[in-house]
């Protein structure tokens, strides 16, 4: 089966095209949600309270997350929300009742204001930022002493434009813990990716409680 991509052009100050939108399209493509469940489940400790999908594109790592949490509720923060809006296994109608969904619509190169979080998901969205540390020290601003957080990158350290501008391989990822005061990440995962990048992998690491 052939899948035609239409990009979309338009102009707001300087030129922008939301390439994200295509990469999510992609990764539905060859992730499904039972593989991104597979995938982050052993990252998710606590499997209650409130957690954040940083970043969320389509919501195939929200449903991952509503697979998982025994109870709780999901916060699923992006830019351009549009896509979480209209996808159809996110309705209310087809969520667990065990787990309150809420869509934002968010900048994470801004200050988030968010509740205090037990949990943080950020899948393939901080090799966006172009200053990897400020961007991770504002998302876990908003995560409790000792919360999770779960970073899902590619193992790269070349730059894929407009896929992966900036990447965050796993040895960058150890450094930016160490500035951010996050204990010593650990891989839980990895996946091949459908990018000429190689492979993903899945990390997790916990915010260090102040002294």
């Amino acid at each position: 089966m052939k899948h035609v991509i239409i990009v979309m052009f338009q102009k707001s100050g300087s030129e922008f095209c939301d390439y994200r939108r295509i990469r999510d399209y992609k990764l539905n493509l060859s992730m499904n949600i039972h593989e991104a469940t597979d995938l982050i489940r052993p990252g998710v400790i606590p499997d209650t309270g409130t957690w954040a999908d940083i970043g969320a594109g389509t919501g195939v790592f929200t449903l991952a997350l509503m697979e998982i949490l025994k109870e709780g509720k999901i916060i699923a923060l992006d830019k351009n929300p549009h896509a979480l809006y209209s996808n159809p296994q996110l309705a209310i109608s087809n969520r667990p009742s065990k787990i309150n969904l809420e869509i934002i619509e968010a900048d994470f190169n801004k200050p988030l204001d968010l509740t205090p979080l037990d949990g943080i998901l950020m899948a393939n969205a901080l090799h966006y930022a172009q200053d990897h540390l400020t961007v991770l020290k504002n998302v876990i601003s908003c995560l409790k002493p000792g919360g999770t957080f779960i970073l899902i990158e590619y193992e790269t350290d070349k730059p894929n434009p407009p896929w992966v501008p900036n990447p965050v391989p796993f040895a960058l990822f150890q450094k930016l813990c160490k500035s951010a005061r996050m204990s010593e990440p650990e891989i839980i995962g990895r996946k091949a990716s459908i990018y000429r990048d190689g492979e993903m992998y899945v990390s997790r690491t916990i915010l260090i409680s102040p002294e």
